[in-house]
């Protein structure tokens, strides 16, 4: 999930959905404008949570400034949190 329009971002999503795409994983990008709220991000998060066919995913750091980033990582499902920032999959 990309958020905004940060230029790093971009290269580093860009380049994880095509190193996906060499390897043969599906990939899907999700991107939302840097005004979107809190509430909106955290139903996408709970939407791919609930969603049997994602089996994993990331939220792009750094998140706008009006999104509180530790509260979105919490959200993530541990079973599908990629980078590891959610507190039971950091601490294995």
């Amino acid at each position: 999930m990309l958020i905004g329009e940060n230029p790093a971002s971009q290269v580093y999503v860009r380049n994880k959905v095509s190193s996906c795409e060499e390897v043969g994983f599906r990939s899907s990008l999700v991107r939302r404008p840097e005004s979107v709220t809190q509430s909106e991000l955290l139903a996408i998060v709970e939407s791919l949570n609930a969603d049997p066919d994602v089996d994993g995913f990331i939220v792009q750091l750094p998140l706008p400034e009006h999104i509180d980033e530790d509260a979105v990582n919490l959200a993530i499902d541990p079973r599908k949190d990629v980078d590891g920032f959610t507190p039971s999959t950091s601490a294995a």
